[in-house]
Formats: C-alpha cells, structure tokens, sequence
C-alpha cells in the first residue's frame, strides 16, 4: 500500500514540476509574472481527474467504507472494546487536537492571542 501511495505522490509531484518548468518561459519572454491554471496545462478537467482516478479507485473506497462501518460497530459497542483500542483512539484524538494547535500558532504568528490592528483616534485640536 505505501509503495503504491509513494508511487502516486510521485506522479504528482512530477506532474508539477512539468507544469513549473512550461510556466517559466512564457512569464520569461512576457517579462513578467504569467500563470495559467494547472486544469488548462494538463488537458482541462479531464486532465486533472486523469490525476487523481488513484484517490477515487473503487477498490480504495470500499476499504474506506468497511474501516469506516468496524470504527462506528466498535463505538457503538463501546462497553465491549478493549482497554488498548480505547487508548489507540485517545492518543489519535490528542495528536489531532495537537497539529490543530501548532496549526493555529502559525497561522497567527504568535503564540498567544490574535493580531489586533488598533483604530488610532483622531488628534484633538
């Protein structure tokens, strides 16, 4: 499974250092900044769902669809899960709520607190 996802992340990651190396000598010659969107360069809409078929593979998403009906059969049994199921959920939850904390002090730049741009008062004369 992970030699295949490393295959596909590698496709796209290929697909996008194409689509950099076409856009940088049409903003050369132009003398400035041009972009177009990756859907024109790589053949319209068809060529990005071409793209990403791996995601929506029908094999992929009935194995999602049985992970997903054993986690929900496993909470509505939860009197009868194991004590080491339980934490494996626990700890999934607090790395989640973790990368959502790291996420939001970047996002604001600062570790506490949001930036507040202060309305001068206009000067008394």
């Amino acid at each position: 499974v992970m030699k295949g996802l490393h295959r596909k992340m590698a496709s796209i990651a290929g697909a996008a250092r194409s689509f950099a190396r076409q856009a940088a000598p049409s903003a050369r010659s132009a003398g400035r900044r041009q972009f177009s969107s990756p859907a024109s360069a790589a053949g319209g809409m068809a060529g990005v769902a071409e793209q990403f078929s791996w995601f929506f593979n029908p094999m992929r998403v009935s194995a999602a669809k049985k992970e997903m009906s054993s986690v929900l059969g496993q909470v509505a049994n939860l009197p009868s899960v194991a004590t080491g199921e339980v934490m494996k959920g626990v700890v999934v939850v607090a790395k989640c709520y973790a990368f959502f904390c790291v996420g939001e002090v970047i996002g604001k730049r600062q570790l506490i607190g949001y930036p507040i741009k202060v309305a001068h008062a206009p000067a008394h004369h």
